[in-house]
């Protein structure tokens, strides 16, 4: 069984959308950087396709907590994994800054006779 995965730099969730519908299309697992999404946002990437289970996180918290977004937004990572493939995700941890993000992912796997 082959696993197909790609990483995609968004430069901003609102433009890069339509690319990562494609991403969608053809792997199995998409790592995302740079969606500029708020907390608040964070579902557009978690909900982002229905085949997939989405996981995301905010660079911007910090920023946006001290009122209007002066200057252009930044960061933010996210992870797109296909469903039907049983692939169980767990959180390990992400650095303050939202630079690295470290999940486990594993895949259990049967065969029977």
């Amino acid at each position: 069984m082959a696993i197909n995965i790609s990483t995609y730099n968004m430069y901003g969730f609102n433009q890069g959308s339509l690319y990562l519908k494609d991403l969608c299309s053809v792997n199995d697992i998409v790592a995302v950087q740079e969606h500029w999404l708020g907390k608040h946002d964070l579902d557009k990437i978690m909900n982002f396709h229905e085949d997939f289970q989405g996981f995301a996180w905010s660079a911007m918290d910090e920023r946006l907590e001290r009122g209007l977004l002066v200057g252009r937004p930044f960061g933010g990572l996210g992870l797109l994994v296909r469903k039907n493939l049983g692939i169980k995700v767990s959180y390990v941890t992400v650095q303050s800054d939202c630079r690295c993000a470290a999940v486990k992912l594993l895949l259990e796997v049967f065969s029977c006779y």
